[in-house]
């Protein structure tokens, strides 16, 4: 397979990601999640929330790898070598610490709920995309068109 191995950068600070997919989708991903504040597992969005210019995206290396545990570790290596780096995700411990802390991670974000104004019960950290759809707006005409009616009835 091949991967890649990305950095945006602002003048005092950097991320470095990694990605299979085209690195220019994955970027506007980072800056879709930090203009509308979405779920994301990474501290990206400092780059893109505390400056007043865009930061610059920058290709480090085309990888190809068998695993895609080693496009992580090169990934890693990027990382662990910049101190002026944001990424909070580190290189995991041989006894396994991070995957359990990611496990707990996924398990309290499944867990949290909300009860969105249309009636639907939805994902917390999946709000933000339920309020867009178009399920939502269907559901919530169709709630205020049923408020209307009571309002009708109670008046006559």
């Amino acid at each position: 397979m091949k991967g890649f191995i990305y950095k945006i950068s602002q003048d005092d600070k950097c991320y470095y990601g990694s990605t299979v997919r085209d690195p220019i989708i994955r970027l506007k991903e980072h800056e879709r999640h930090s203009k509308y504040n979405l779920p994301n597992l990474t501290k990206s969005e400092i780059l893109f929330n505390n400056y007043d210019f865009p930061p610059l995206f920058k290709i480090i290396a085309e990888v190809e790898f068998e695993n895609i545990q080693d496009l992580k570790d090169i990934e890693y290596y990027y990382i662990e070598k910049d101190n002026t780096c944001v990424n909070v995700a580190r290189k995991p411990d041989p006894n396994g610490v991070w995957v359990k802390n990611k496990l707990r991670m996924q398990l309290y974000r499944k867990s949290k709920t909300y009860d969105c104004e249309c009636g639907c019960k939805i994902n917390y950290f999946s709000r933000n995309k339920h309020l867009v759809t178009k399920k939502h707006f269907k559901l919530l005409n169709k709630k205020i068109e049923e408020n209307k009616k009571k309002i009708c009835t109670v008046i006559l």
